[in-house]
């Protein structure tokens, strides 16, 4: 797969989500060959999964390949700063680049 990644996106992401059972951790590494790896602290707050990615122009699109076989998303993103603004299936988030 011919992939195209935002240089901007390359890295590691991290978000915090409201549930049920208190916050969690979302992450997402995004590598510059064209594919990510997402998995959540703790871990029964969202399944891990992994794939391809694609993310140029303010737009991104995802298939996981692994974990979540056959789920896919995308939408618009926007960085400001340190932050990566995503919309996405599951609404807008601020995703913070992370230490890791």
């Amino acid at each position: 797969m011919s992939s195209t990644i935002d240089p901007a996106l390359v890295g590691t992401w991290e978000i915090m989500v409201p549930g049920r059972r208190g916050q969690s951790r979302w992450i997402w590494q995004i590598m510059n060959d064209g594919t990510y790896k997402f998995h959540a602290v703790p871990q029964r707050s969202a399944h891990p999964h992994e794939g391809t990615m694609i993310a140029a122009n303010g737009h991104w699109t995802l298939q996981a390949r692994r974990g979540l076989s056959g789920y896919s998303d995308g939408g618009a993103y926007e960085i400001r700063d340190t932050l990566a603004v995503i919309t996405g299936k599951l609404g807008t988030g601020a995703w913070k680049r992370s230490a890791e």
